[in-house]
């Protein structure tokens, strides 16, 4: 699930500390813009490449309610309602059910990554971009040390006046590269707590495996 919501990256060798004073403050205006705006909803366009050879493409949606989320694309559904995940694949008609570490909900919740980010990556502020008809800031970040994911670095381009992101790139050292671009985002959905929780009724042929 990984390759769904990775975010991320240009390699960068090294980093001046006023740049990375300014990236960091960005990341924080963020996350405070993230909690102040109640429910969000994104829909997004995910590219895959290895090597720069293109291995595919898929759109989805996230719902976004604190911790909680709703990730859904063409080929897994997931819900997380701050303590459980619920994955459904369609073709398999099967729920895994599972008790996520920090890590593995840092790889599907953007905020909690870059959250994350802030404390284990050097942070450097890039250019001024002008990215689908917006002026955004351009983050780039690299680990602070030897990251067990295999990350190199992650680039996140962030809408100047509202702190949201519109691009989110990451490249690993084994030569994959996940381009995200949000291409829509709405704020202070009001999303009832039953949104990010699986609903066996809807799903009654779904093969249940639960791994807590």
């Amino acid at each position: 699930m990984k390759q769904y919501i990775f975010m991320t990256a240009l390699l960068l060798a090294c980093t001046s500390l006023p740049a990375q004073n300014d990236a960091k403050e960005t990341l924080a205006k963020m996350e405070d813009a993230f909690r102040k705006e109640g429910g969000i909803r994104a829909d997004f366009t995910l590219r895959l490449t290895e090597q720069g050879t293109p291995r595919g493409e898929s759109t989805g949606t996230i719902s976004l309610k604190s911790e909680r989320f709703l990730l859904e694309t063409p080929d897994n559904t997931l819900w997380f309602d701050g303590k459980t995940l619920w994955s459904y694949l369609p073709d398999a008609e099967e729920v895994t059910v599972s008790l996520p570490g920090q890590e593995e909900l840092q790889s599907i919740h953007p905020y909690l990554l870059l959250k994350s980010a802030r404390k284990n990556y050097r942070a450097e502020t890039g250019a001024q971009v002008s990215f689908n008809g917006k002026t955004a800031r351009k983050l780039i970040l690299t680990p602070a040390k030897e990251n067990r994911d295999g990350i190199m670095a992650l680039t996140v381009y962030v809408e100047q006046t509202t702190f949201h992101p519109l691009y989110i790139e990451i490249l690993q050292n084994n030569g994959m590269a996940s381009r995200l671009t949000i291409t829509r985002y709405q704020t202070q959905q009001d999303f009832a707590d039953s949104l990010f929780v699986f609903n066996p009724a809807k799903y009654p042929d779904a093969e249940i495996v639960d791994l807590r």
